[in-house]
């Protein structure tokens, strides 16, 4: 695991997050334009750290986390399939650099869910409003619509707000 700094390999990035949201829904999905433009530079601020689990010379998976000197919001966790043992170590980067307290705005998903409770305890889930979804193929009537909204695991990352 290591800082991921100035020079984000946004390409393996693209990849991971892709195919840890494929089939996720309300995650965005993002253009190679979309990654080179928009979250570049919201990997950028100066508030946020974002940090890389390597498997030899590959990126498996990253974290990036929102904050200052007490709070930080982890707000995307990727990894790529089989890879979901990289989270504790990553989880565990965020621990060591010192907030006093972490909040995460991450999916529920068995693959990150049961790392953060082995680290925080108990968790609590809350809804919140956002409405972005995945293009999906065949369109979408209002049944599969509300099903859309009502399915476990759905998710929109802060990195992909405006």
């Amino acid at each position: 695991v290591e800082p991921l700094g100035d020079e984000f390999p946004l390409e393996e990035m693209a990849r991971i997050y892709e195919s840890f949201n494929a089939n996720r829904p309300l995650s965005h999905v993002r253009s190679p334009l979309c990654w080179a433009k928009a979250t570049l530079i919201r990997l950028q601020q100066p508030e946020r750290k974002t940090w890389g689990a390597y498997r030899g010379a590959d990126l498996v998976a990253y974290v990036s986390v929102m904050g200052g000197k007490e709070h930080w919001t982890v707000d995307e966790a990727c990894c790529l399939p089989g890879e979901e043992d990289a989270f504790p170590f990553l989880f565990e980067e965020v621990r060591e650099a010192g907030p006093r307290e972490v909040e995460f705005l991450l999916p529920h998903d068995p693959a990150l869910s049961h790392v953060i409770e082995a680290m925080a305890g108990p968790t609590t889930s809350e809804e919140r409003g956002h409405t972005m979804v995945r293009p999906m193929p065949g369109g979408l009537d209002e049944a599969g619509l509300r099903a859309l909204f009502a399915a476990p695991g759905r998710q929109h990352y802060e990195l992909d707000n405006f």
